[in-house]
């Protein structure tokens, strides 16, 4: 048959037995081989599984003089490329497979040598790389960078399940799961950290990836943010976290607290009085999370009716009430993959109560004047100045929706509470105003800071933002004097207080000069970590990039 092959280029090794077969494979390399079902008193399948089980892998095509199914499975088992029948082998038929094994062997060997050398890049990355079998439970590779990360070697690493090599809480496993569920474009990068058997910390971002070849083995990749999260613990006791500015112990402890929420999608209640900066803990919960890089939006519930506040929500129809002259998206719907932050969730009508508790229980939204369910992926954060335990006993707000908003809380002290802070605030809110303003005022005289130090601030942080802005533009100099405070404060005669009862911190005036002091220590330390990028400086401080900037704008000017 060969010789039928057309300018045939094939030079040819026979064997007529399982022995002579054998000695040709070792005598010779072959780039494809073609077994007779029977040879002698053994068969070709015999001959196929001694070469698998030598590790030889040349393509091989087996030929049956009969069409008999069980034959050709049983080849196919033992790892033949190919089967032909003999009635059926002519010789272009003959000629197109053996050509097609061995473009087949030809591209698997070069697909194994291209993972070879993904590997061995991998391998010198700092970033951890794990690779899943096909079920997506155990790990058929891993990179020198994961070894270190969860302190394992690689041989007690290779077929271990993920689950038992990532030293992660039991949360952790489940969120990594549901990121592996996902489809790809819905997935984002989990914060993680744990402490190796080794006693060494680490603190890492997950992303998971589909393994190109087969979408049923993951990828997993570990980057490394340690550095970050040391420098940052490094920062003179970190006053200052996205925005949020406090050294006492109970600020310590909110930042602490945002920390561990921003690593869940749980719902968050934020409780305080007006103006003790519940939005600013919202963002930084967003910012501080895996969403950080999706909508964060903001939404007053106090004192919308309720058609205008369903709307705003949910998103209306054409038509659905009058003025309704086109579809709209709601705010649940624009926060897609973020966050949405219903402030002054008290003041919400009970009609608008029901529907929101619909979209915290099944994750879908139906726009006013529709009926068809639209199914959302948004975090809901809310913050509230009343106390709902008291609206819910008056029938003013819905226990379900209460229990299913306030899965965790989070309470913010009243400025009155943590007067230690005060000097890092006011030192802030000067900055930022000379920044903006370009008013050359420096300081508070000390009896002016003996006012606001002793003033009782029922509007908290917002009120010492605003008297502060006021003090700085009635200033006639650089030091702001008792005079230039705003009059209800200005009145006040309460003593100045040498020790707050609520805080283990003796309080003086020189708190003021030496807040700025440590605000720019810090800073260069940063810029000199970060090597002289404001960015990246902003980063490590836990700050946002405009507020870098306007301090050094105000320090240069």
């Amino acid at each position: 048959m060969f010789e039928s092959i057309p300018g045939s280029p094939y030079a040819i090794t026979w064997a007529p037995d399982f022995e002579q077969a054998l000695r040709a494979f070792q005598e010779a390399a072959h780039d494809v081989i073609l077994l007779d079902y029977l040879l002698g008193d053994r068969t070709g399948v015999d001959v196929l599984k001694h070469l698998r089980k030598h590790g030889i892998e040349t393509p091989v095509i087996m030929l049956t003089a009969v069409e008999d199914r069980t034959v050709d499975q049983e080849a196919l088992a033992a790892g033949a490329d190919e089967y032909l029948t003999k009635a059926s082998a002519t010789a272009l038929l003959l000629d197109r497979t053996i050509r097609y094994a061995m473009e087949k062997r030809r591209l698997q060997v070069q697909l194994v040598r291209s993972r070879d050398d993904i590997r061995s890049i991998l391998d010198e990355l700092r970033t951890g790389t794990a690779i899943t079998s096909a079920d997506g439970l155990c790990l058929s590779f891993v990179s020198k960078a994961f070894e270190r990360l969860v302190g394992f070697s690689r041989e007690e690493i290779l077929g271990m399940p993920w689950t038992e090599a990532l030293p992660v809480t039991e949360p952790d496993r489940a969120a990594i799961q549901e990121q592996m569920a996902l489809p790809p474009a819905q997935r984002v990068r989990l914060p993680l950290h744990w402490e190796t058997g080794k006693g060494t910390r680490f603190w890492t971002e997950l992303e998971v990836l589909d393994e190109p070849r087969d979408a049923a083995r993951k990828i997993l990749v570990l980057y490394d943010v340690s550095d970050i999260h040391g420098l940052r613990r490094l920062l003179d006791g970190r006053a200052e976290f996205c925005d949020i500015i406090g050294k006492s112990e109970s600020m310590q402890t909110i930042f602490q607290q945002i920390g561990e929420l921003a690593r869940y999608d749980t719902t968050v209640m934020i409780e305080g009085e007006t103006g003790t900066g519940k939005e600013l803990v919202a963002r930084a919960i967003h910012f501080s999370g895996h969403r950080s890089g999706k909508p964060f939006i903001a939404v007053n519930c106090a004192g919308l009716t309720e058609s205008i506040l369903a709307s705003q929500l949910f998103g209306h129809k054409k038509g659905a009430f009058t003025g309704a002259v086109s579809d709209h998206i709601g705010y649940f719907e624009a926060a897609e993959g973020g966050t949405l932050f219903l402030d002054e969730i008290g003041d919400i009508p009970p009609v608008v109560q029901t529907m929101l508790l619909r979209v915290v229980q099944e994750r879908e939204i139906v726009r006013v004047g529709e009926s068809i369910p639209r199914t959302i992926n948004v975090r809901l954060l809310s913050a509230t100045n009343r106390d709902l335990n008291r609206e819910v006993a008056e029938g003013r707000f819905r226990s379900d929706l209460l229990y299913r908003v306030r899965v965790a809380r989070l309470s913010l002290p009243p400025l009155r509470a943590r007067r230690e802070d005060i000097p890092a605030l006011v030192s802030s809110f000067l900055r930022r105003f000379t920044a903006k303003s370009g008013k050359q005022v420096e300081r508070f005289s000390p009896g002016a800071a003996a006012l606001l130090m002793s003033y009782h601030w029922p509007g908290n942080v917002r009120e010492l933002q605003n008297a502060v802005e006021s003090a700085a533009i009635s200033c006639r100099g650089t030091s702001v004097q008792p005079g230039d405070l705003p009059p209800e404060i200005a009145a006040a005669q309460t003593p100045f207080p040498q020790h707050d009862a609520s805080s283990s911190k003796r309080l003086t005036l020189d708190d003021f000069a030496e807040d700025l002091a440590s605000a720019d220590r810090r800073i260069e330390e940063a810029l000199t970590r970060a090597g002289g990028n404001r960015a990246k400086a902003a980063r490590l401080l836990g700050i946002s990039r405009t507020t870098l900037y306007r301090r050094l704008a105000s320090k240069e000017s």
